[in-house]
Formats: structure tokens, C-alpha cells, sequence
């Protein structure tokens, strides 16, 4: 949250963040090692939640309260907590810190609340811990890797 993304509301060219994906499930694959860069991370997000709750628990606690992002839909956002548990009780995230950003700048007549900076210092907190926590690779071609979108975040 206290990166460069966005500018006025717009994308900028700024490195991936940690993040989920929209979907149960992402899979890649690998046709050819990319010329430069290319090193993905991918990290737990009980794990970081967990540490996260270890080390400062208003900031756990900020994780689990609605926060809004944008979304398609007739309202242009969407109101749901960072994590939390599904119905039968499994841990649950989707994490997207750009659409949270991009909701600051949504006009105030939608409805959409900012974000506290308690919430912020969250979001931050994530990228942080998942950075000390994950594991960083670099595809190479023919591998393939499936993800579970409520359980790990990734970083591209």
C-alpha cells in the first residue's frame, strides 16, 4: 500500500506485490526461461497471517474486517475481509492490495469507505512478512505449478 501503485488511479509498471488471483486455482507453466528477472515467491497465507498475529495483532485483527476493493458489478467495488473461514471453518484470503488502492479513489457517492490506516499498515504487513517467509524461484521450461488461491499468496 505505500508503493508506487496506483498514480491517480491508474496501473503503473511497478514489480507484482503479493497477491491472490480471483480463481480456487492457478496453474503456470514454464515454455522458456524468461531473458531477465522471471524469480516468482510464493508464500503461505496462514503462515504469514500466523506471524502477522504473533507480532502485532491489531494488524491480524485488521485482516479479518470488511475492507473495500474494486470489483466489476453495478457498484464498481466490493466488500469483504482479507481472510477469514469458509462456512465448514477452513482458512480462506484474497488478497489484492492494488484493487484496495484503487478503491481510495472511487467518488465518494458509491459508497465505498476508505480503507483505515490500521488496514494499510495490514496490507503492508503482509508484503513484508510474506517476503521474509516465502520461497523465490525461477521457472524453468516444462515445470508447471498449481496454486490454491485461499491458501498461498504469490509474487510474479
Amino acid at each position: 500500500m505505500t508503493g508506487e501503485t496506483p498514480k491517480g488511479g491508474l496501473q503503473t509498471n511497478n514489480a507484482f506485490r503479493l497477491h491472490t488471483d480471483r480463481c480456487d486455482v492457478i496453474s503456470l507453466m514454464s515454455l522458456r526461461t524468461a531473458p531477465t528477472g522471471g524469480a516468482s515467491r510464493v508464500c503461505s497465507a496462514p503462515a504469514v497471517y500466523n506471524a502477522i498475529l504473533e507480532r502485532k495483532p491489531e494488524l491480524a485483527k485488521a485482516l479479518t474486517e470488511p475492507i473495500d476493493r474494486i470489483w466489476e458489478g453495478e457498484k464498481g467495488y466490493f466488500r469483504l475481509p482479507v481472510l477469514g473461514l469458509t462456512p465448514s471453518g477452513q482458512f480462506t484470503t484474497q488478497i489484492s492490495p492494488s484493487y484496495v488502492e484503487n478503491a481510495q479513489f472511487l467518488a465518494p457517492e458509491t459508497g465505498a469507505k476508505k480503507a483505515t490506516q490500521t488496514q494499510i499498515d495490514a496490507l503492508d504487513a503482509i508484503e513484508e512478512v510474506g517476503m521474509e517467509l516465502g520461497a523465490e524461484f525461477v521457472m524453468q521450461p516444462g515445470m508447471l505449478y498449481f496454486l490454491n488461491n485461499h491458501q498461498v499468496s504469490i509474487l510474479c
